[in-house]
């Protein structure tokens, strides 16, 4: 990174574009026979949410590189009500990585069930050496921990070869 660029990056909370507890209710015609919701409708809303967040970030319009990552633990039912948290867990100059958890709440049941983890990865959508994304100042220790996987994560992905990530990342 040349030293122009680093002096005028600047430095966020990550609880600056964090989102926590944010709520979907989904609608019951988007559901499957036995009123299970698609996993690729619940990966499209999640992706949304974790754009939402980068953009938030990095204060432009930033767009998905890719996903590293998505596991899913159960289905959502027509009655669930979604609960997503999302946060940067690592800014690079160009790019960054969202993880993205989410729980489904049954109201009839009073019962949580965790639903699906997932890190997608965003790149500036005009990237200009003038712009970069803002750091990331971190407050605690998970948000620690969060930041060196991410960093792991990525190390590993390009080992895999995953598509080249910008230079100056």
């Amino acid at each position: 990174m040349n030293l122009a660029l680093q002096y005028k990056r600047k430095g966020k909370f990550v609880s600056e574009s964090a989102l926590e507890g944010y709520r979907i209710e989904l609608l019951g015609e988007e559901t499957k026979a036995g009123a299970i919701f698609y996993g690729s409708r619940i990966l499209q809303i999640i992706e949304s949410i974790a754009l939402k967040v980068a953009n938030t970030h990095a204060e432009m319009k930033c767009k998905l590189e890719r996903i590293d990552f998505v596991k899913f633990f159960a289905p959502v039912k027509k009655e669930d009500i979604l609960i997503c948290s999302a946060s940067v867990n690592r800014a690079w100059p160009y790019d960054m990585e969202v993880g993205v958890k989410v729980v489904a709440e049954d109201l009839r049941l009073l019962e949580q069930k965790d639903v699906l983890y997932a890190y997608f990865s965003f790149t500036l959508d005009e990237c200009e050496n003038k712009i970069s994304i803002p750091y990331l100042i971190l407050e605690n220790e998970i948000q620690k921990k969060r930041y060196v996987e991410a960093g792991r994560r990525r190390v590993a992905c390009l080992k895999r070869g995953v598509k080249k990530l910008p230079s100056g990342s």
